[in-house]
């Protein structure tokens, strides 16, 4: 069974075991397992879904996910501290989307070769549409 599969079963368990209750519903990067465009779509429809049902926590590294659901859901980030070449989380939960963008940056603390990061880098940067987390 693939992690898509197994994931969407188990969603589709939670939602139909509610019986009418309110529930609270704790999801980790809802649909990680599928193409980025339809994890997105089905993301978003489900977490909207738990949300008219139950109190609902998820986490995501998806931007988009985040701005569709805006109206539904309040959002909190973490955020790193990067010093001496050594990344850090103080594990404060501060207020809204994060803007910052570590992953990368990591890559090469962790030894990638600099063809790969830097590739990289070029390709986030095209694609990133706001320019404050360049």
């Amino acid at each position: 069974q693939s992690y898509f599969i197994f994931e969407a079963t188990e969603l589709l368990r939670m939602m139909n075991e509610e019986n009418g209750r309110r529930g609270l519903f704790l999801l980790d990067e809802i649909f990680r397992g599928t193409n980025s465009r339809e994890r997105i779509a089905a993301g978003a429809a489900v977490l909207k879904y738990l949300a008219s049902r139950g109190l609902v926590f998820a986490s995501t590294h998806d931007d988009e996910l985040t701005t569709l659901l805006r109206n539904e859901f309040d959002s909190y980030h973490f955020s790193e501290i990067v010093e001496n070449g050594t990344a850090r989380f103080d594990y404060l939960l501060r207020k809204g989307p994060c803007l910052t963008r570590n992953a990368i940056h990591l890559l090469t603390m962790a030894g990638y070769p600099k063809q790969v990061t830097d590739f990289a880098a070029q390709l986030a940067t095209a694609r990133d549409p706001n320019p404050a987390t360049r």
